[in-house]
């Protein structure tokens, strides 16, 4: 099987391809960064690829092959995501048959992701057709919250994730701004996880990041999670 996993240098996917190649080796372990603009955001760009660099594999990057990101819902940029790199791997349609595993790193710490997983999954029929083969979406980790996933993989591999997990961004300007919240979720893995705050701009006393740990206190998360998040309400 041919493993495609959908990389954009943030926690979940960069543990995700860490782990596919514990398990698997190099061979036929393929990330690929979609973007939606003509080139990636560059910091995000520079970010994936000392990632691989440090595993030791190659990224491919692939433009969406439909609207900007900003044009899309959650769900349909998934959509985007999957096809176009299936588009990629199979050389623009041209190559026929075989199996393909798309990997996604979503975990249970984005609620939003695991509602687009499912139509991610309906639309495997429909590429799989389009290929004459087989398309699958797997996400390991869908039940998990990130921190549970690196607790996991530090048991697993008996390593040291520390600088690499630090080497990860988690923003959604693709600037660690430390004032979104991708960058006030990695905060809160990292406190959980006792993983150095390297790369984590977050003040825990502004009203932004009080009004993040709030929210999310609201929401169906690890008891781990909520846990870690209700020490700055309650303080």
């Amino acid at each position: 099987m041919q493993r495609v996993v959908l990389f954009s240098g943030g926690v979940g996917s960069s543990l995700l391809l860490y782990d596919l190649i514990e398990k698997h080796g190099f061979n036929n372990i393929t990330p690929i960064l979609v973007h939606s603009g003509d080139t990636p955001n560059e910091s995000t760009r520079s970010i994936a690829l000392d990632l691989c660099n440090n595993l030791g594999v190659s990224l491919t990057m692939t433009q969406s092959r439909g609207k900007q990101f900003r044009d899309y819902s959650l769900a349909f940029w998934g959509l985007e995501m999957l096809s176009s790199a299936v588009y990629s791997i199979t050389q623009g349609g041209h190559l026929k048959g075989g199996d393909i595993g798309v990997y996604l790193g979503v975990t249970l710490d984005n609620l939003g992701d695991l509602d687009m997983v499912d139509d991610m999954c309906r639309f495997c029929s429909v590429l799989s057709q389009a290929i004459s083969g087989q398309v699958r979406l797997i996400t390991p980790f869908k039940y998990l919250s990130r921190d549970q996933v690196i607790e996991h993989l530090r048991l697993t591999y008996d390593s040291d994730l520390d600088y690499f997990i630090t080497e990860t961004q988690s923003c959604e300007l693709g600037s660690r701004c430390g004032r979104c919240d991708g960058c006030y979720r990695r905060f809160v893995t990292f406190q959980s996880t006792n993983t150095p705050k390297n790369n984590c701009r977050v003040d825990p006393e502004s009203d932004g990041f009080r009004g993040f740990v709030s929210k999310i206190l609201e929401g169906n998360y690890s008891t781990q999670y909520c846990k870690i998040v209700g020490e700055w309400v309650v303080r």
